[in-house]
């Protein structure tokens, strides 16, 4: 079993990569706190990433559509992932719509039978050449990127001792394993 310096090594390597994608990612607990915000989510959304951490979703984006917030809960309750969502709305950063193309998992932590939280992956398809205020969606923008792809079920903490961070496909979350 790892030491808990490995542990250390093993989460802040994770974080840094979660931090850093090119895509934007925001964890959110089961009450929809935020647990992280990666860079990407926090230029899009305009608010600083510290800013993001322990306040509710729709106290850092106060314009989103209603039906948002019960979606991400919809994912926690089903563990059904909602994946190629499409989202206009405005946020603290920038006032005008802006259209977000998004996929949300169930992120379950250990054993833990039922989700801990919910992963999003989003980022902005809007169009900035086009004049209008909310422009079409092009084939080649709108594709879900490939680490959205890799994970169409969840996300599961496999061994909380490690970290480990594993995809699963199908209905359920796969018995942990040691």
């Amino acid at each position: 079993m790892p030491d808990g310096n490995a542990r250390a090594v093993d989460i802040s390597f994770l974080e840094s990569i979660l931090l850093h994608l090119p895509v934007a990612v925001s964890v959110f607990d089961r009450d929809l706190r935020y647990v992280l915000a990666n860079s990407r989510a926090a230029l899009l959304d305009g608010v600083a990433v510290a800013a993001h951490l322990g306040r509710h979703l729709v106290d850092v984006l106060p314009d989103l559509p209603a039906s948002l917030p019960v979606a991400h809960r919809e994912v926690i309750a089903t563990c059904v992932p909602l994946l190629d969502l499409d989202v206009v709305t405005a946020t603290p950063g920038r006032a005008h719509p802006r259209r977000f193309l998004g996929n949300y998992y169930p992120v379950f932590d250990g054993a833990a039978a039922l989700p801990t939280g919910i992963v999003t992956m989003f980022d902005e398809v809007t169009d900035p050449a086009s004049p209008a205020g909310l422009e079409e969606l092009t084939a080649e923008r709108a594709a879900p990127s490939a680490a959205a792809r890799n994970f169409e079920s969840g996300l599961r903490l496999r061994d909380v001792a490690t970290s480990a961070v594993h995809g699963y496909r199908g209905g359920s979350p796969p018995r942990q394993t040691r």
